[in-house]
């Protein structure tokens, strides 16, 4: 598992990269920000990942955002899991 890059679910619709770094850049520096979207409409599918350049970073977005309501919906934010 990768303790520095986190799975956000929950994502509006209407958040773009740009937006979902600008709420999580508070608990440390960013490296990279990516919302899936659907190959074929472009259109988001509601989850994202963010990775941090530390583990403490990441670990702290978790204990902050994890559960917090956005636009009516709570938010999951935790360590994204990695399949090999």
């Amino acid at each position: 598992m990768d303790t520095k890059r986190l799975f956000v679910g929950s994502i509006p619709p209407t958040f773009s990269n740009r937006s979902l770094k600008q709420m999580f850049t508070q608990f440390g520096k960013i490296t990279a920000v990516a919302i899936e979207k659907h190959r074929y409409t472009g259109a988001s599918k509601g989850f994202g990942y963010v990775t941090f350049a530390t583990s403490r970073a990441a670990q702290k977005a978790i204990n902050n955002m994890d559960q917090k309501e956005l636009e009516g919906k709570k938010m999951l934010v935790t360590f994204a899991k990695t399949y090999r």
